[in-house]
This record gives structure tokens, C-alpha cells and sequence, in this order.
């Protein structure tokens, strides 16, 4: 075996295992869906901020540090959720509820954690000091308002 059919029998190979992965992926969040599964939620005001979460989440290709490629709730996720759902104070029993409900896909889980950490920032500046939940911070996750 020459070395040019050695090159092409590894990448067809390679081919095949990216592939493979790519239809696989992480089998239990299967993040090539939007689907939530806000049905299961009987509170109305879970639904419609898993709707929201649902409706805004982008497509990435990669998640922390590797290739993975699906819809994910990002902090412009969260910007549109907040603008859509007006949270208030009275929601962060339930947002903290749905921060940690395990048992709930990962990524109403992020949305969540991500709206009480900016409901934090606009109410109690000093628990977010410095990140972009904080007001005064650099790239603030609602800086320009809901218009934007």
C-alpha cells in the first residue's frame, strides 16, 4: 500500500467518525433540536419562559472548550427572553426553580441562571459586580435596551 492510498483510507475514516459524532452527539440533550419539551410545564409563566428560551436559542458550533455543534441558550438567549417575558422580582421564585431543577434540560437550566443573574444586576449591583449582568459593566447583556 502506497502512501496516497494510506492518507485517503484515514481520512475516509476520519470522515466516518466526525460523522458519526455529528449524528450521535450527546444522545441524552439532543441539542440538534429547539424542542424544550415546554409541554410538560402546568404553570403558565414556566411555559411561556421555556417558549421564549426555545424560540431564541442560536446554533453553535462549539460548546466549552469543544466541537459541538446545536442550538444552545446564549446570553443574546437571554437578552430577547427578557425583553419578550418583562421578568420582574415576582419571577425569581420560579426562575430559581427552574435554575435548579435538574431533572429539565440543560439549557432552561442556563436560561434561568441567566435571567436571575441580570434580574441580580439590575437589583443588587454588587452580586454582579464586573460581569455583564452588571449595569456598569463592559458589554452588559442589556445594554442598548430591549430595541435592539
Amino acid at each position: 500500500m502506497n502512501k496516497k492510498h494510506l492518507l485517503i483510507g484515514v481520512g475516509v475514516i476520519f470522515a466516518l467518525v466526525l460523522g458519526a459524532m455529528l449524528l450521535v452527539g450527546d444522545a441524552k440533550s439532543f441539542r440538534y433540536s429547539k424542542n424544550l419539551n415546554c409541554e410538560q410545564f402546568a404553570d403558565a409563566r414556566e411555559s411561556e419562559v421555556c417558549r421564549s428560551a426555545e424560540k431564541w436559542q442560536e446554533y453553535t458550533c462549539c460548546g466549552h472548550a469543544i466541537f459541538s455543534p446545536g442550538y444552545r441558550t446564549t446570553f443574546v438567549t437571554a437578552k430577547h427572553a427578557w425583553c419578550e417575558l418583562a421578568i420582574t422580582a415576582s419571577d425569581r421564585p420560579l426562575l430559581d426553580r427552574m435554575k435548579n431543577d435538574y431533572s429539565l434540560d440543560p439549557r432552561l437550566s442556563n436560561i434561568a441562571d441567566f435571567l436571575v443573574r441580570t434580574l441580580n444586576g439590575i437589583e443588587r449591583p454588587e452580586q454582579e459586580s464586573g460581569s455583564i449582568f452588571s449595569p456598569g459593566a463592559s458589554g452588559y447583556i442589556l445594554e442598548g435596551g430591549c430595541q435592539s
